[in-house]
């Protein structure tokens, strides 16, 4: 195996880590695995299919009640029930993508201006002038070098 280069983007720092490259099939193999074990947690920490098809149905049905002051009586007044459309509409937006009735979505990462992202490898951090942690680039991996 040769070392590799990931990038773990979180909380507004971005952290390249040296880790070893694996091949498509075990990087896929890897990633159901994961996504199996957090539907697992999901599952029993009572987030089933069934609950969750439950309450997308109670939400395609939702109503609100609208509550006004009257400004002779100084009262509330409570409307019937209305249709909370907002609520209906993100549920029906929901199901269809639950149900893949929409093209899949494309994310693409780029760099300042849509160019490359600038990758290296990072040796270690240190905190600059302002506290903040910077990285030092592992000699001969930075694209300014020669």
């Amino acid at each position: 195996m040769t070392p590799g280069l990931t990038l773990d983007i979180g909380l507004g720092m971005c952290h390249a880590v040296s880790v070893a490259k694996v091949t498509l099939e075990e990087g896929l193999e890897a990633a159901e695995e994961a996504r199996r074990e957090i539907e697992q947690a999901l599952i029993d920490a009572g987030l089933t299919p069934e609950y969750l098809a439950s309450r997308l149905i109670e939400e395609l049905d939702a109503t609100e009640r609208k509550v006004f002051l009257s400004r002779w009586s100084q009262r509330l007044i409570y409307s019937k029930p209305l249709p909370a459309w907002t609520v209906r509409q993100h549920a029906r937006q929901d199901a269809h993508r639950l149900l893949d009735h929409y093209p899949s979505e494309r994310h693409e990462i780029t760099g300042r201006g849509g160019g490359p992202i600038d990758v290296r490898y990072v040796n270690d951090w240190r905190q600059n002038g302002n506290g903040h942690q910077v990285a030092i680039p592992t000699p001969g991996t930075d694209p300014g070098e020669e």
